[in-house]
């Protein structure tokens, strides 16, 4: 989810930023750290999809005389059908390299409210005939269960779910290691917060 301080959007996705400025609110991206996105970027064409990349988040920093690459790289699919939401994949450059940049520049406040992880997402809509067969290209593992189709990470699963709700709404489910932060749920937008 996007707060934009000014309308160039400091080096987010320019579609993102164009949905932003236009009054959209909500998640526009669901990010999967991978270690081999060169094959992912592969897979991804054979399959017949658009993507985006690889390419690297550059930003301006002090007034615009220098400018700074991440170091990472990102493939990005399309939007599903009829919906804001894209699925990208992200490779760190090195583990040192996001030590680094998760200490100087992207400073989620999730340990300071002690939350460790995100185990379980699950993205909700009435997807159609069309967006199943695109979800299904992008991840050709999703195992059909229980009404719901399943990316299964390990220790994170990724769940897509068909309701009668044209919207498109997301739950993440989080590891809260504090006591007074458990059984809660937070609403921002289409994203509800579980944290347990």
């Amino acid at each position: 989810m996007l707060y934009l301080k000014n309308l160039e959007g400091g080096g987010w996705k320019s579609e993102w930023i164009d949905k932003y400025n236009q009054g959209k609110r909500g998640i526009f991206g669901i990010c999967l750290f991978t270690d081999s996105l060169d094959e992912i970027k592969a897979g991804l064409m054979k399959r017949g999809l658009e993507i985006e990349g690889p390419e690297r988040i550059t930003f301006s920093m002090f007034f615009g005389l220098l400018k700074k690459s991440l170091p990472f790289r990102t493939v990005y699919v399309k939007p599903i059908p009829n919906s804001d939401l894209q699925i990208f994949f992200l490779q760190m450059d090195s583990e040192e390299k996001y030590e680094f940049t998760k200490k100087h520049f992207m400073k989620p406040n999730a340990q300071d409210v002690g939350v460790s992880s995100i185990y379980k997402a699950i993205v909700k809509k009435k997807f159609s005939n069309e967006e199943w067969v695109f979800i299904q290209k992008i991840f050709p593992q999703l195992i059909e269960e229980q009404g719901k189709r399943t990316v299964n990470m390990g220790d994170t699963h990724l769940h897509f779910v068909s309701t009668q709700d044209d919207l498109l709404t997301v739950d993440l489910h989080l590891k809260s290691e504090r006591e007074e932060h458990k059984n809660r749920r937070i609403e921002i937008e289409n994203v509800s917060l579980y944290l347990n």
